[in-house]
């Protein structure tokens, strides 16, 4: 809102305003006399734009919905064509012929060392969150462990299987800046498997 405008500009705080004028403004109507036409008109146009900013945040919340619904089904569908591809090559009849015709055939690989893997985190502050961001590479997840404040020995975070995880923990003391540091080691069905990452370290303020 500027200094000389007593109607806010953010849409969440204008929907707020319009609710309590239209409120008080029934209230007021009779004291001052209004024309009900007027008072009509008012309410309308005003009553008009709310039901528009709901429907807004109705959109949103569907299309948050619809993306996480898309997320999810994705990565539903891309292990199930990958486990449908292994059923197809296991089969007696697969030939390279059906391979192609599938396109089930990828770019020759290296085969992984398992001991030789080690995760790469990249993390940042969005608030007072931290973001974690990381590659599977090809295996199932990984799992966090993590020091903060002052902790002096590392604990087990988590385990995920998501592409980036959010530490949402509030810090120990809420008036202090707080470092924490993070590290990860990759992990398959129940077992860590490789080498841990490097420490990475990042203050919340």
């Amino acid at each position: 809102m500027s200094k000389t405008d007593f109607i806010p500009t953010r849409d969440g705080d204008l929907d707020g305003y319009e609710l309590n004028f239209l409120n008080k403004l029934t209230a007021h109507a009779a004291t001052l006399s209004l024309d009900p036409a007027d008072v009509s008109r008012i309410t309308a146009v005003i009553s008009n734009h709310r039901l528009s900013y709901a429907n807004v945040l109705s959109k949103r919340a569907e299309s948050r919905s619809a993306n996480e619904d898309n997320v999810l089904k994705k990565r539903n569908a891309i292990n199930e064509l990958r486990r449908g591809a292994r059923v197809v090559k296991s089969n007696a009849n697969y030939t390279k012929a059906v391979g192609d015709d599938l396109q089930i055939i990828g770019p020759d690989k290296a085969p992984r060392i398992l001991t030789e893997l080690k995760p790469e985190l990249r993390t940042r502050v969005h608030g007072q969150e931290v973001l974690i961001k990381f590659k599977k590479d090809d295996t199932d997840g990984i799992r966090i462990y993590t020091r903060r404040g002052s902790e002096s020995e590392f604990s087990f975070l988590v385990h995920t299987s998501q592409s980036q995880y959010v530490d949402q923990r509030p810090k120990l003391e809420s008036n202090k800046p707080e470092q924490r540091e993070y590290y990860a080691v990759f992990f398959e069905e129940t077992h860590e498997v490789g080498k841990r990452s490097d420490v990475r370290k990042i203050t919340i303020e």
